[in-house]
């Protein structure tokens, strides 16, 4: 029986996680001759190799080494090691549930060009700070919107956590683009789009999240997203409105004065980023109800976010132009 499915799982620093996805995926639905893993170790400095060395596996289980290079790299390295017609992108985090492997399948075999974007659900029964809680919430209203009846998906819907594509067409599309440090799924599925590629979103294909992240790194993780965006951006500028303007627009008014205020001003606004993230950080060790909360992590998230764009810019009006081009001539008084 051939390879028809390669699941290509980039991975760093994460073997107990990595474990516990490598041993979900030996209890697929699939037979285990139908699909392959590959595993892209990205600069781990761990035991990950050595753990998957001894691991007894019903399916073929291989990996690469790379030097540390991002998750895009990990993902593109992974895909030209790849066997199968079908690649399935998975996340070391993100479990498959039992039937996921043959969802994504199916779905690749009814119709040519389909790009599959499978649920990912928190792991039941883990417990989260209020931190954690916020950002899955944020997850949470993705697969809520993905899940409404007439909702057709498009490429702002893509996530590689669970995700599948055919091989040639990944190939075609260039792959994911290694310059990025976030939003690297988003600028394939618009390359993917432009070659007429097919978003279909698989509620059977099922995933469990176990998830972790600290303050720290959930902001380092907004501002790398806003100096992506910008770049995106910047790349193709009809993504402008969705990436930039739509988030500045969401703002009630006294936040985009506030916030027009602290970004006229670099220093200024790193001053206030710093002082949202002690509050954050703060707030996630009191035991306050959770709704007292969320507005400090909304802040310190927002304000992490456009510190990203604001450093891509030269200054205050090439910052306008990108958050909001009909005020581009207003100025801010520092």
């Amino acid at each position: 029986m051939s390879i028809e499915l390669s699941i290509v799982i980039p991975t760093c620093q994460r073997r107990e996680y990595l474990r516990q996805v490598l041993l979900a995926c030996s209890r697929q639905s699939m037979p285990s001759q139908q699909f392959e893993i590959i595993v892209a170790i990205d600069g781990s400095t761990d035991t990950t190799q050595a753990m998957l060395t001894h691991l007894d596996t019903p399916y073929c289980l291989r990996w690469i080494s790379l030097p540390r290079s991002g998750a895009a790299t990990a993902r593109n390295q992974g895909t030209v090691a790849a066997q199968g017609d079908i690649v399935l992108f998975l996340d070391d985090d993100i479990s498959p549930a039992p039937g996921l492997f043959a969802e994504h399948l199916a779905a690749h075999w009814s119709k040519s060009g389909v790009v599959g974007l499978g649920q990912v659900q928190q792991l039941p029964g883990q417990a989260l700070s209020s931190w954690e809680r916020y950002l899955c919430q944020r997850y949470e209203e993705h697969y809520t919107k993905l899940a409404r009846p007439n909702y057709r998906p498009d490429f702002w819907d893509c996530l590689s956590g669970n995700l599948s594509i055919e091989r040639q067409l990944l190939e075609q599309s260039g792959g994911f683009d290694p310059t990025l440090e976030r939003h690297e799924d988003t600028a394939l599925g618009y390359r993917l789009s432009r070659l007429g590629a097919q978003f279909v979103y698989l509620p059977q294909a099922l995933a469990y999240h176990q998830f972790t992240r600290s303050v720290r790194a959930g902001l380092s993780d907004a501002l790398r997203e806003g100096r992506s965006a910008l770049q995106l951006a910047r790349q193709h500028p009809e993504l402008t409105p969705q990436l930039i303007h739509a988030r500045w627009k969401h703002y009630r008014f006294a936040v985009q004065l506030m916030m027009r205020y602290a970004l006229a001003q670099p220093d200024r606004h790193i001053r206030l980023t710093t002082m949202a993230r002690y509050l954050a950080q703060s707030m996630n060790r009191i035991p306050l109800p959770f709704m007292a909360q969320k507005p400090f992590y909304q802040m310190a998230l927002h304000l992490s976010f456009w510190q990203g764009v604001r450093a891509g810019v030269s200054d205050f009006t090439d910052l306008l132009s990108f958050i909001a081009p009909e005020h581009q001539s207003d100025t801010v008084a520092g």
